[in-house]
Order: structure tokens, then sequence, then C-alpha cells
């Protein structure tokens, strides 16, 4: 009796383990919503890129904090210039394109006024989703 106490509490310590532990990130895709979890902070966001990379859920603890907003990328507001710079490098648009919204004056929205954005891979690891 006293082994096989032992031996069922060495099983189950076995078990736990080799059970591997819950990744804390996870991406998966669900239609034309790409669904974005970290599971230790409870948080949860689903992104649909074909209505701008919007979205009107962001979890977290099981309560959506937001009804809706849009993605303001890459620029929040209207440009001085016909550029952007990041990490001190400066990017020109080529205004012939027509992918500038706000003529002249670049200004944040094209994303909501296109179905051009493609998902090509939705994954997690380690560090993200």
């Amino acid at each position: 009796m006293k082994h096989a106490r032992l031996f069922a509490g060495l099983s189950v310590l076995c078990l736990a383990v080799s059970t591997p532990a819950l990744a804390q990130y996870s991406a998966k895709r669900d239609g034309d919503v790409v669904v974005l979890e970290d599971a230790r902070h409870q948080m949860v966001v689903a992104v649909q890129p074909s209505a701008g990379n919007g979205t009107n859920e962001f979890k977290v603890k099981g309560q959506n904090i937001l009804r809706g907003i849009p993605v303001l990328a890459p620029w929040a507001n209207r440009l001085d210039e016909q550029a952007f710079y990041a990490n001190g490098k400066r990017y020109g648009f080529d205004m012939q394109l027509g992918n500038i919204a706000g003529g002249a004056v670049p200004i944040h929205g094209f994303l909501t006024r296109t179905d051009q954005w493609q998902v090509k891979e939705v994954k997690a690891d380690a560090h993200a989703a």
C-alpha cells in the first residue's frame, strides 16, 4: 500500500514535469480577423486588416475595454512635408502612387480606406504574438 501511494505520487509528479507550460503568447486567424493573446496578462486583441487594421475588441481579464479604434499608422496626424522620419532617416513619399491620404499634405487614414492590407503570417513565440 505504501509503495502504491509512492508510485502514484511519482506518476503525478512525472506527468506535471512532462506537461509543457501554457505559452504566454498566442496568435491565430479567425476568418479575416487576427487574434493576439497574452495569457499571462489576460489580454486579447482582435484586429481586422481588411477594415483598415481596426479593432473593436481589446479584452483585459475578459472585459472589453474599447468600442473601436483605427490604427493611426504610419503617422497619427498631418505631416509638414511629403515624408516621415524613423530612426533618424527620412522616408519620402512617392505622391504619384496615389496611396497617400490627404492630398499634398499627408494625413492619417489611408489604412481605413483600403482593403489592400493582407496578412501573410500569423505566429507567436516566447516573446510576442
